[in-house]
């Protein structure tokens, strides 16, 4: 309650490019990020991600895990399989729109060793259902609709989402998403 007490003032700025108006391509963007055995009772990680078209915050979700990760890989990859869904979901809603979405679909993740894995090297050895959501990604990888690029922690829109921060942080992870 404090929290949203003092932020009352606080709104989310909207900017739309007049270039996307007039018939441009519009560029998607998502970020994901997990954080890694969050929950101090059942050891389930969060997820968090936020979408952008043409860098603009339209969409973001925080949300608890549906099971226990073992590695810290294994939260990152069902963060970024579920960024991946909703990234493709909005650009399938764009182009029912008559909104020309540019390809690839940019997707920002902060674990390199994810990003290795969800760009191609062999995913043999994991429980089926991290498996699964990691050739889901890579299939849309290899058909270069998404590329996955490193993001450091410092931009990482969606840490937001996954943690909690410090009032000067939280500041700039805010600004990030366009909250003033």
């Amino acid at each position: 309650m404090r929290y949203l007490k003092g932020t009352i003032d606080v709104k989310l700025r909207l900017e739309i490019d007049a270039s996307s108006v007039r018939g441009a391509e519009v560029r998607l963007e998502g970020y994901s990020d997990a954080d890694y055995a969050a929950d101090r009772v059942d050891r389930k990680s969060v997820s968090g991600g936020v979408l952008c078209i043409d860098g603009m915050v339209v969409g973001w979700f925080c949300k608890k895990q549906n099971s226990v990760a073992l590695p810290t890989m294994e939260a990152e990859f069902v963060a970024a399989s579920q960024v991946a869904s909703e990234l493709l979901g909005l650009s399938e809603l764009l182009g029912e729109l008559g909104v020309v979405v540019h390809e690839p679909i940019l997707m920002h993740v902060d674990n390199q060793a994810a990003i290795k894995q969800l760009e191609g090297e062999d995913s043999s050895g994991k429980a089926k259902h991290i498996d699964v959501r990691v050739k889901f990604v890579k299939d849309f990888v290899q058909k270069g609709v998404i590329v996955v690029e490193y993001c450091e922690s410092r931009k990482m829109r969606a840490d937001l989402m996954t943690k909690s921060f410090p009032a000067p942080r939280l500041g700039e992870l805010r600004e990030l998403v366009s909250l003033e």
